[in-house]
């Protein structure tokens, strides 16, 4: 166990753990820069923002989506909302018949840019993306 103010030198990154009275290591499953983020929209959206760009030089990384609707219609992720490209591909829903996909490496954006979402097809739908803000 490393113990406060240890460095490891493979990869010359601060290491640093915090442990209870019996040596039982804290671990912290959460990314101190998370979000999440639900957005629901009663019509069509065109490049909508879901999530603001972050600080200079930091990336949005996705690492979950869920994608629904109430009537069938495609729904894709966008990256910067003003010049748009495409993030994820449209996906092509259901009526009722959520999508939800987890990355195994996360979906990055390039630095500054936001997340937006533009969807086709009538009827309520909803986006919730889940990940963290990070340099590329």
């Amino acid at each position: 166990m490393a113990r406060p103010g240890a460095f490891n030198l493979a990869n010359s990154k601060r290491v640093s753990s915090v442990s209870d009275k019996t040596l039982r290591q804290y671990v912290d499953v959460g990314h101190p820069n998370s979000f999440n983020t639900t957005a629901s929209y009663a019509v069509a959206q065109t490049n909508t923002p879901i999530v603001a760009a972050p600080a200079v030089g930091v990336s949005i990384h996705i690492t979950d989506v869920i994608l629904s609707r109430a009537g069938a219609g495609t729904i894709k992720l966008v990256e910067r909302t003003a010049t748009p490209t495409d993030k994820l591909a449209p996906i092509e829903l259901g009526a009722s018949v959520p999508f939800g996909h987890s990355f195994q490496n996360p979906l990055i954006l390039s630095p500054n840019a936001n997340l937006g979402v533009t969807s086709v097809g009538a009827g309520n739908h909803s986006v919730t993306v889940h990940g963290y803000y990070a340099k590329p």
